[in-house]
């Protein structure tokens, strides 16, 4: 895997760290899967 950096709402960050917290997956992680779904609508 590769880092990079991006910019999230604060909105956004609050309903990442919600969700991360509910589930117990890593934000990192639970973007990565948002963006595999998006990808795989394309």
């Amino acid at each position: 895997m590769k880092r990079i950096s991006m910019f999230l709402s604060e909105s956004q960050i609050v309903k990442l760290k919600k969700l991360s917290k509910r589930t117990g997956i890593k934000a990192s992680e639970l973007v990565r899967r948002f963006i595999d779904e998006g990808l795989k609508r394309n």
